[in-house]
């Protein structure tokens, strides 16, 4: 690719409202964002920890709020440190999540589209081993486990999503 590289990308995530605006992350490069459909990409994460980023999601009514699963869930690596969420499009970020999600990749995140509220994270392939899925019904300040199965969780769906899906079409 051309410079500046990113790596090998693990997700991407539209802005609902402008959709020239897009994010990606990377396996051990961050977020980056773009604002005229890919010509010109910013860096989001440079201050980060951890670079390893596996999923992003965007609000789906407010496009400043935004989240990054950290962790390289397709590679090797187990650096990992919960959710960043970010208020303003990704200048600045908050970490949510790091005590109870622990060191294990956010591989996938949802945010339900009928209460925005509540985000759910798939998690596996950490340092501490398999995952788990979580939940939180306060926007990312607190989790509880919603599926105790431990296993490499790697997507999620959802019946809401899916219909509001359905009724944009």
């Amino acid at each position: 690719g051309l410079h500046p590289l990113n790596g090998r990308i693990n997700g991407v995530a539209y802005d609902p409202i402008t959709p020239t605006t897009f994010y990606v992350v990377g396996a051990q490069g961050g977020v980056w964002k773009t604002t005229d459909n890919g010509t010109n990409w910013t860096p989001l994460s440079d201050g980060w920890e951890v670079m390893a980023a596996s999923s992003i999601a965007v609000h789906p009514t407010n496009p400043n709020i935004l989240y990054v699963g950290t962790g390289d869930y397709p590679g090797s690596r187990p650096y990992c440190m919960g959710v960043m969420k970010s208020t303003d499009g990704g200048a600045t970020w908050v970490n949510q999540g790091r005590a109870q999600l622990g060191s294990r990749a956010i591989n996938k995140i949802l945010i339900d589209p009928t209460n925005p509220n509540i985000v759910l994270v798939t998690q596996g392939r950490g340092a501490s081993g398999n995952g788990q899925v979580f939940r939180s019904t306060d926007g990312g300040a607190t989790w509880s486990v919603a599926i105790s199965t431990v296993a490499s969780w790697s997507d999620l769906a959802s019946e809401s999503a899916r219909r509001a899906r359905s009724t944009r079409s």
